[in-house]
């Protein structure tokens, strides 16, 4: 049944009962809309049913939706195909590698679309062509067989309403720029006739006839019928729907060659394969195939591998083999093809073929030096230091056939393997004497031309000496002097020498002996030749000296000249830095000498000759003899001979000893010195020297000084070492009683000697007279007459000087006018004794023999040698005149030596002693005592850290403890700090506890030598208290401690009040009185303790410092204003009672004056009083109170009430105003009622 444009079929059916059967329903438009029908079913029952066909046609509608990259702007495009609708532009890239992109379509019906691709060539129209052309032109397009575009899938079958996803690919595989077309074709898409049945369906055949498909949004809707149209108007044709061109360009390939040429540095040896590697690095992005041809010629050149491929961003490694033919210079371009492009490619390479090369050694050939007339034959060797064969030859040089040089052998020509060594014989005829040079050469095949040098000298031997004149400055007679010459070859040849006889006029000189006297020097050396001289006679050696040598083979022999001066026996004396000469005078002095120690002088004896000798030394007169060692003693000790003149020279050997004095040396003599008594003495020291008959004599000389008492003190080691012993009595009390000590002393000579002592009191001013000396008279050689028993002291010279005088005597001690050992003798012309004048300076004023403070015991005492003996010092402190305070007693003790008169000496016995103030030295020592008054060190507690004075008791005392004391003075108190002062220690007595007790301790410590009695009394006892009372001894370097203890009360306080204190002046100017915020008022005073030294009623006083420290109240407001209150409403204010003290204090607060009675009550005070607890010296010194007031209005009316704030340790009253108005208004009514 046909219902256009549906289809039913079959028309009729036939079903059984439970059948089934296929309705088939075909839809077949012509033109595009909605389309409605409806058919009938009758069955032959009579019963009809409706159905109603539906159906829509559609148009064929592609679009394109993406594509990968993006498309090209036509307008910007100056040519392009004339049908195309896009553009499509790929990279550029190289053969055989490709480039891809994505393309999405889509198919806007529901209808299943076949499609096929058509690929086109181009017809090319610009940007003017199309702006010009107007109608449509007719274009025949032809199909493009070989592009490298290519899509894919290239055909199919688009489902409906679906994207189909298509790639399209860019694969040259030539060099060149490519531009394709293609289009979307729907196969046998059927071509509908225009409609004439309505408007709308004609129009939507136009449409369909146009190139490209209507949206679906413009489709026709048509629920009527349509007239039928017959199928034979129905046409069917492939139709275009989409046309886009691909543009590509495919370029070289990109690479480069490491290195970019093959240069062979080294050179290479012809007919060996040399292989060198390169690189060829692909840059392009495509892979590439590379061909390498073969190059055949003078040279063979191939490269392995000879094909490769190679991926993009890489490196292949290739190998150039090359095989040189002919040698010489080689420069190649070797070819090379790479797939894709039709040109070849070309690479550089150089390089040096050579032939074969030899060494030759040595080169140049020396044949050193030769003797005339020899013939030398040596050997070279010609190497072959390639790695292919040499053939070579050797040939000379300009040859002289009438006088040949060089012998070559017969046969000349070589043939070497790689590294043979061949040994060439050479020949040179000696022929001509000189310099020889000459060459040959050895010519290689192929090879260059070796020159080789031959160069010789010929020559006949030849010598000289040097020195030729041999210069002895200084010869002795019989002293053999050895000198050396050297003969030198000139050349190298072997040189014979023999030594002649001596050609002079007298040969009885001296004698001549020469080691070696002949010999052979080789290689150009020289041989030493010694020449020993030997004088014979005194004087210059004659001129015509002269030694010949002959030269083998020599026409002349060479000769060697001797000059020398002959000398004898000489020597040269050294003594400190004074040289002296044989025949000089001198003298050895050992200048002063203290007494017993000894001295030593070393002569030095010097050789100024060649010649061997000796020396004997002895002492003529005082001489040593050695003592006995004892405990394996190394020092050898020794002692004068003659004890009783008491001094020896002494020599390190005895009489018969010789002192070896060598050639050119020195020897040196020492001479040493021991005495046991003062004096001066004289000697000869006398030298027998081997080969000088006389016998040197040197005068010896010596001053002995200081005496021979040993004392057995020490001297002080703070002074220097001439400081004199001292004998010590320490510090004593003034009247004590004396004290003795004992010196010992001892005689360390061997005679008797006398001593006379003499007591010099040094008084403080000593010091201060320095240019006084003394006068000292000696009656019959007896210091100590009673004619001299006061020293008469002057300070002018001219009053020492008298007309009568006759004599006197002076020595070289001091550099003054009036020296300390002058003398002065005054001889009348009466038979009266002698009298001497000792000058010397002044050692203090002689002791007085009445009351002396110190004296000795004996005066006068004769000592025997070698004798121990005492001297008695005795310190009278009761005979010090001065008492009142501490004095030195200091004295200087001299014993003045003498001995008898014929122990004193002459000059013809060779010694000579002074005696009495003559004498330089005299036994000293010093006296050191002091008298002093009692006194004691007082130590205090290391606590005590704040004392103002250091030596002074302190007591700082805060007023406020006496508080402790009163606990339940006032309820309202504040919590105390439990720290405890270290400065006091507070103790409650348990007898009186209305009192503080603070206690300080100290020590009195004796640092004196003696022991001190005393007893402690304290200034005021009322307040201050000591222990102990009772008379105290303290020993030397001892202790006590004392207890000083501050009693606080309140009657004492009670005297500082402001008030008492106005009315007790002499306590008030006793008194300092400062206030600060800080401390608030204080009092300081001193008192004192006393110690009372019982022995001598004399008192040492220790301050006592004492500060009281009164509290002081401040508050924050003087005046305090409640304003208008409610009346029956309490209102409460707060003050605040501070004390910034370091004392305690207990306040309290009382109404003083009221404007009314009510404004007594109409005020509170909470609390009323309390205790404001601080601590001296502490970081919790302040504290505070705070103070709540209470107003209560009864009536409306103004309250005025005056409140005084009270303290009870004096502290100055504070006034406080406190105001405040009643009011029944209810604005001031508070919120909340206190």
């Amino acid at each position: 049944v046909h219902i256009p444009p549906f289809d039913i079929a079959s028309p009729t059916l036939d079903l059984r009962s439970g059948d089934t059967f296929p309705l088939k329903i075909s839809f077949t438009p012509q033109s595009t809309g909605e389309f409605t029908n409806e058919f009938i079913m009758i069955c032959d029952n009579g019963e009809i049913s409706r159905y109603t066909l539906k159906g829509v046609a559609q148009t064929i509608q592609i679009r394109l939706e993406d594509v990968e990259g993006g498309l090209v702007d036509l307008n910007e495009l100056e040519i392009r195909d004339i049908s195309t609708q896009y553009s499509i532009n790929f990279i550029s890239i190289t053969p055989f590698s490709y480039c891809q992109k994505r393309i999405l379509i889509k198919n806007l019906t529901n209808v299943e679309l076949p499609f096929v691709w058509t690929l086109l060539e181009p017809v090319l129209y610009n940007r003017e062509d199309f702006a010009d052309q107007t109608q449509p032109v007719e274009i025949e397009r032809i199909v493009c067989e070989s592009s490298p575009f290519n899509i894919q899938p290239n055909r199919g079958t688009f489902p409906p309403s679906s994207i189909v996803e298509f790639h399209l690919v860019f694969a040259p595989s030539q060099i060149g720029n490519y531009h394709t077309v293609f289009h979307l074709i729907i196969p046998n898409a059927p071509i509908y006739p225009t409609s004439v049945s309505s408007p709308e369906h004609t129009d939507h055949t136009k449409n369909s006839t146009n190139g490209r498909a209507p949206s679906s949004d413009i489709l026709s809707r048509n629920s009527s019928k349509m007239s039928a149209i017959p199928s034979a108007s129905i046409q069917y044709a492939d139709q275009t729907v989409l046309r886009f061109e691909a543009r590509g360009i495919c370029e070289n390939f990109k690479y480069i060659f490491d290195p970019f040429a093959l240069m062979f540095m080294d050179k290479l040896y012809k007919n060996i394969s040399y292989r060198k590697d390169f690189q060829f690095s692909n840059t392009s992005i495509s892979p590439l195939i590379i061909n390498w041809m073969s190059v055949v010629g003078d040279e063979i050149i191939n490269v392995e591998p000879v094909a490769a491929e190679i991926p993009p961003d890489a490196t292949c490694q290739f190998t150039l083999i090359l095989t040189g033919t002919k040698t010489g210079l080689v420069k190649v371009e070797v070819p090379y093809e790479i797939d894709g492009i039709d040109e070849y490619g070309y690479f550089h390479v150089e390089a040096e073929i050579i032939g074969p090369d030899v060494a030759i050694d040595p080169a140049p050939i020396d044949f050193g030096l030769v003797e005339y007339g020899e013939t030398i034959e040596k050997i070279f060797k010609i190497k072959n230091t390639s790695p292919i064969i040499a053939k070579c030859r050797v040939e000379e040089v300009n040859k002289n056939e009438s006088k040949p040089v060089l012998s070559l052998p017969d046969n000349t020509e070589i043939t070497l393997k790689p590294i043979e060594v061949y040994e060439f014989p050479i020949r040179l005829l000696a022929n001509e004497e000189g310099s020889l040079l000459h060459h040959i050469e050895v010519i290689i095949e192929d090879g260059k031309t070796i020159p080789i040098e031959i160069t010789a000298i010929i020559q006949r031997p030849s010598a000289y000496i040097s020195p030729v004149e041999l210069n002895i400055q200084e010869s002795f007679v019989n002293v053999p002097v050895t000198r050396y010459v050297e003969i030198y070859a000139v050349n190298a040849l072997p040189t014979h020498f023999q030594w002649g006889e001596v050609t002079c006029s007298d040969r009885d000189q001296c004698l001549i002996e020469i080691n070696p006297r002949q010999g052979t020097i080789y290689d150009g050396k020289s041989i030493s030749i010694e020449i020993t001289f030997i004088p014979q006679q005194c004087g210059k050696l004659n001129d015509d000296w002269h030694i010949p040598c002959y030269i083998q083979n020599s026409s002349q022999p060479i000769f060697l000249k001797l000059n020398a001066l002959i000398k004898t026996m000489n020597l040269e004396f050294r003594l400190n830095d004074n040289t002296f000469q044989f025949d000089e005078q001198f003298i050895l002095d050992f200048n002063r000498v203290p007494l017993g120690e000894k001295s030593c002088l070393e002569l030095i004896i010097t050789n100024l000759t060649d010649i061997q000798s000796g020396i004997k030394a002895k002492v003529a007169k005082f001489k040593t003899r050695v003592l006995p060692t004892v405990n394996e003693q190394t020092n050898q000790n020794y002692e004068p001979i003659n004890q009783e003149v008491g001094i020896g020279f002494h020599l390190n050997k005895s009489e018969t000893d010789i002192y070896n004095l060598p050639p050119r040396g020195t020897v040196t003599i020492p001479i040493s010195v021991i005495s046991s008594m003062w004096g001066t003495y004289t000697d000869l020291l006398q030298l027998q020297i081997d080969g000088i008959d006389t016998i040197k004599e040197i005068p010896l000389q010596v001053h002995i000084t200081g005496h021979p008492i040993k004392t057995y003190l020490c001297a002080n080691n703070k002074s220097n070492s001439t400081s004199l012993p001292i004998v010590q009595f320490g510090s004593m009390l003034h009247n004590s009683l004396p004290i003795k000590k004992k010196v010992h002393m001892q005689n360390i000579s061997h005679i008797p000697i006398c001593i006379d002592w003499v007591v010099y009191d040094i008084t403080e001013d000593a010091t201060d007279r320095p240019k006084f000396i003394e006068l000292i008279p000696v009656i019959d050689n007896n210091p100590f007459n009673h004619f001299a028993s006061e020293t008469t002291i002057m300070e002018n010279n001219s009053e020492i000087m008298s007309q009568t005088t006759i004599s006197t005597k002076t020595s070289s001690r001091a550099p003054s006018a009036i020296s300390s050992q002058s003398s002065i003798s005054l001889i009348d012309n009466r038979p009266t004794q002698l009298i001497k004048l000792y000058v010397e300076p002044y050692r203090g004023k002689r002791a007085s023999d009445n009351n002396p403070i110190f004296t000795t015991s004996p005066i006068t005492q004769v000592i025997k040698p070698r004798e121990h003996f005492y001297v008695d010092i005795t310190m009278l402190p009761r005979n010090c005149p001065i008492k009142d305070r501490p004095i030195k007693c200091n004295a200087r003790v001299c014993g003045i030596l003498s001995v008898t008169e014929d122990r004193q000496g002459s000059p013809s016995q060779g010694f000579q002693r002074k005696i009495y103030y003559e004498h330089e030295e005299q036994v000293e020592f010093r006296i050191n005592g002091s008298l002093d008054i009692p006194s004691l060190r007082v130590e205090l507690d290391d606590d005590d850290c704040n004392v103002e004075k250091l030596e002074a008791l302190s007591f700082a005392i805060p007023v406020g403890d006496i508080l402790s004391c009163q606990p339940n003075l006032y309820n309202c108190t504040l919590p105390l700090t439990r720290k405890s002062s270290r400065r006091t220690s507070v103790k409650s007595s348990t007898q009186n506890p209305d009192e503080k007790i603070y206690t300080h301790t100290l020590n009195l410590l004796n640092t004196h030598q003696y022991t001190i009695p005393f007893e402690l009394d304290i200034s005021d006892s009322s307040f201050l208290k000591i222990q102990p009372t009772t008379l105290t001894t303290l020993t030397p370097q001892s202790k006590l401690n004392v207890q000083c203890q501050f009693h606080l009360s309140q009657e004492l306080i009670d005297r500082f009040y402001t008030s008492n204190l106005n009315a007790n002046p002499s306590l008030l100017s006793k008194i300092k009185q400062t206030t600060t915020v800080e401390y608030g008022r204080r009092i300081q005073w001193q008192e004192h303790l006393t110690v009372n030294f019982t022995q001598n009623e004399m008192k040492q006083i220790i301050p006592i410092d004492i500060r009281l420290y009164f509290p002081i109240l401040s508050v924050n407001h003087d005046s305090i204003d409640f304003g208008m209150c409610f009346i029956e409403q309490t209102r409460q204010k707060e003050l605040i009672l501070k004390n910034l003290t370091g004392s305690s204090s207990a306040w309290s607060i009382r109404k003083v004056h009221a404007n009314n009675p009510d404004a007594y009550e109409a005020f509170r005070i909470e609390p009323k009083s309390g205790i404001l607890k601080t601590q001296l010296n502490s970081k919790e010194k302040s504290a505070q109170q705070v103070i709540s007031i209470y107003f209560t209005a009864r009536h409306n009316h103004t309250y005025e009430c005056q409140l005084l704030v009270e303290g009870l340790l004096d502290e100055p009253p504070i006034s406080i105003l406190l105001t405040g108005e009643g009011t029944f208004d209810g604005k001031y009514e508070a919120i909340h009622d206190i």
